[in-house]
């Protein structure tokens, strides 16, 4: 999968910065999918009238924030 290069830079200069980039997750998102589907699914179930919680926990730089950003 090629990255185009805007989107190159801009991850590259995000991840440099050490904050969740706002463009490019899917180029760069590894081994969460079953995290990622699991927010998805709440997302469902609120948007279908329901409720649903969850805890986001880990250590300083574990990738909370990046988990969350890419189910935007």
């Amino acid at each position: 999968m090629k990255i185009p290069k805007r989107i190159a830079q801009a991850l590259i200069n995000s991840l440099k910065g050490g904050v969740v980039p706002r463009v490019g997750l899917p180029y760069v998102t590894v081994g969460r999918k079953d995290e990622i589907d699991a927010l998805l699914r709440d997302v469902d179930i609120i948007a279908d009238g329901g409720a649903s919680f969850r805890f986001i926990v880990g250590k300083y730089g574990s990738g909370k924030s990046f988990l969350l950003q890419t189910i935007r």
